[in-house]
């Protein structure tokens, strides 16, 4: 019996190989056209697996967001999406001789 993982929000999958894939960060900018404050919209950052998925959950976080009023406004004036990937980076740590380096050149 094959069993399908159903992932949670930010979590890790093995693909058809079985490997572990990671999900990918996203920053999805939202705006519209408001009746009251003009140009409204804010960031939704989410985790995905790509580009579809993280523009689907992000689009639903924010439409639940608004209220009435405001989900008519973005229906009748157009939502715009701006998607970004989020490039994680790694720090490497200092070595203990950086450390001890920098500690004698500031006295």
């Amino acid at each position: 019996m094959i069993e399908l993982a159903q992932p949670s929000r930010g979590s890790t999958v093995r693909n058809s190989k079985g490997s572990i894939m990671a999900d990918k960060q996203f920053v999805v900018n939202f705006t519209f056209e408001d009746r009251k404050e003009g140009s409204t919209g804010r960031p939704i950052r989410v985790a995905a697996s790509g580009l579809g998925v993280a523009l689907a959950r992000a689009t639903r976080e924010f439409l639940s967001s608004l209220d009435r009023k405001q989900r008519f406004d973005a229906n009748k004036s157009g939502l715009t999406a701006v998607i970004t990937r989020v490039e994680e980076t790694v720090e490497e740590p200092k070595s203990a001789k950086a450390v001890a380096g920098s500690s004698s050149e500031s006295a």
